[in-house]
């Protein structure tokens, strides 16, 4: 079933719960999926060394848009994560990732080690209040896809 802002952090987490998945379901594919460790609502050190470095299995594209939210939805502090489909000052398809710390420290932890990463930080548009992210990726960039898997 498909919802608007399919990748967003609540349409995630509802797809996770419709498919009998758990916190904790969301919280190994943040790991085993997308490279990053989460721990009772934070990025562990670790997590935060492969967030800057961004899984070797994804083009930072991809990760952005795929990984990060369910990344965020891992962490579940943080105030949201948005992607949507947009076209950009010149015509061209894009997808707009908008993210909101909320001021949780987890979530201002992952964003300052995601922009550690210059593939990452040049798709990075703007910050309000410095709690609010937004990204561009080119729709032309991405290859992969969100794949849950079923319990068991």
């Amino acid at each position: 079933m498909s919802y608007p802002g399919e990748n967003s952090d609540l349409a995630i987490r509802r797809r996770y719960r419709e498919a009998g998945l758990s916190r904790q379901d969301i919280e190994r594919d943040a790991l085993e999926i997308y490279g990053v460790e989460v721990s009772e609502g934070y990025p562990t050190a670790a997590g935060l060394i492969s967030a800057a470095q961004v899984h070797e299995r994804f083009s930072e594209a991809d990760w952005l848009v795929n990984g990060f939210p369910v990344i965020i939805t891992a962490i579940g502090m943080c105030q949201g994560c948005w992607v949507e489909e947009i076209r950009d000052e010149t015509g061209g398809l894009v997808k707009k990732v908008e993210f909101a710390t909320g001021g949780w420290s987890g979530c201002e932890r992952l964003i300052e080690a995601v922009l550690q990463n210059p593939r990452i930080r040049d798709r990075y548009l703007a910050s309000s209040d410095g709690v609010g992210y937004v990204f561009l990726v080119p729709t032309g960039e991405l290859k992969g896809k969100l794949q849950l898997e079923s319990p068991g």
